[in-house]
């Protein structure tokens, strides 16, 4: 998902990156960050995914795997290797 996809979705929500922030519990930092698209560092990078996941949760944007990666998966789960792949 382009991280432009984000701040539309927001500002058509009519909401700030502090009204998001404000409602998930985050340093307003993160949502431009991630909106932006730079990686987040330090400690923040363990739950980039999680405030992403989130974020789409709170502008109502859905995020769908495609079967082929799923059967990827399962392929791979078989001779005991675990690929994961990002979804955004």
């Amino acid at each position: 998902l382009k991280p432009s996809y984000i701040k539309e979705a927001r500002e058509k929500k009519g909401l700030s990156i502090y009204d998001v922030a404000s409602r998930l519990r985050l340093n307003p930092s993160i949502i431009k960050n991630i909106e932006e698209g730079v990686d987040l560092t330090g400690v923040y990078a363990s739950y980039e995914i999680s405030y992403k996941k989130s974020i789409y949760k709170l502008l109502g944007i859905k995020i769908h795997k495609s079967k082929k990666k799923f059967i990827t998966w399962i392929m791979a789960s078989n001779t005991n290797d675990f690929i994961f792949y990002n979804i955004f």
